[in-house]
């Protein structure tokens, strides 16, 4: 008995803990820009909404192992959701810059279209010198939603 009120008590409570982890959503400016830190693999938390859209992160993958002097096939994922009252074009263009901040390389992904209500996870087939990416320490974000 009493090992079931503790487990109502903690599934009563796991709703509140959950929502407590991820941070909240900022207010962005459309286009959204901002210089994040980077590592290729690894997701970039933007948490910002822009005008209703909300951007959660967005993720390189290399689809295989950097080489300098090679491109190398990716994969880049945007994800979010369209909260805004009508469909959105969503068009991606990211800056790789080495741990001074200089650009090294410019990723322009193919624009996509949400509509209102969805959430989404956009993936877009890139390729993207190896050098770069290895070189790669931050990223320069830059996202423009149309209505």
């Amino acid at each position: 008995m009493r090992l079931a009120v503790i487990l109502l008590v903690i599934g009563a409570c796991l709703p509140f803990v959950v929502a407590q982890e991820a941070p909240p959503y900022r207010s962005a400016e459309n286009p959204y820009q901002e210089d994040l830190a980077f590592s290729t693999g690894q997701l970039v938390v933007l948490r910002v909404d822009v005008q209703g859209v909300q951007l959660d992160g967005l993720t390189v993958i290399p689809q295989r192992e950097p080489t300098a002097g090679e491109l190398v096939p990716c994969n880049v994922q945007l994800s979010g959701t369209n909260q805004a009252a009508g469909k959105v074009i969503v068009t991606t263009v990211l800056l790789l810059e080495d741990a001074n901040g200089r650009g090294i390389e410019r990723v322009q992904l193919e624009s996509f279209k949400v509509k209102s209500g969805r959430q989404f996870a956009e993936t877009s087939e890139v390729d993207i010198s190896g050098a770069a990416l290895l070189a790669a320490r931050r990223v320069y974000v830059f996202i423009e939603l149309s209505f």
